[in-house]
C-alpha cells in the first residue's frame, strides 16, 4: 500500500514569518523535507536556519550565507541559470 502524501504550500514576505512557517511545517505538518525557501537571501537563509535547527533536509534554488558550516542544505543554481540551461535544451 502507498503511503499518503501530503504537499503545503507556503507564501510569506519577511524573514519571521518564513522562519515560524517553515517551523511551522516540521513541527506541526512533520514535513521530512523543505524546499525552495524564497526570493532573497535573507528568506533562504531564515529557512536553512530552521533545516539545520531540527536537521531537515533543505535544497534551496537560491543563494545563501555560510554554506560551508550547513550540514542540512543544498544550494542549486538559481532561478536564472535553470532557466537558461533548459532554453539550450
Amino acid at each position: 500500500m502507498a503511503e499518503k502524501s501530503n504537499l503545503s504550500l507556503v507564501m510569506t514576505a519577511d524573514r519571521s514569518r518564513f522562519s515560524s512557517q517553515a517551523e511551522k511545517l516540521v513541527l506541526g505538518e512533520k514535513v521530512v523535507a523543505l524546499t525552495f525557501g524564497g526570493e532573497s537571501g535573507a528568506q533562504f537563509d531564515a529557512v536553512a536556519d530552521v533545516a539545520e535547527k531540527y536537521k531537515v533536509p533543505y535544497v534551496a534554488i537560491g543563494g545563501m550565507s555560510n554554506m560551508a558550516s550547513r550540514k542540512y542544505v543544498v544550494e542549486t543554481a538559481g532561478w536564472e541559470a535553470l532557466l537558461s540551461n533548459s532554453a539550450n535544451m
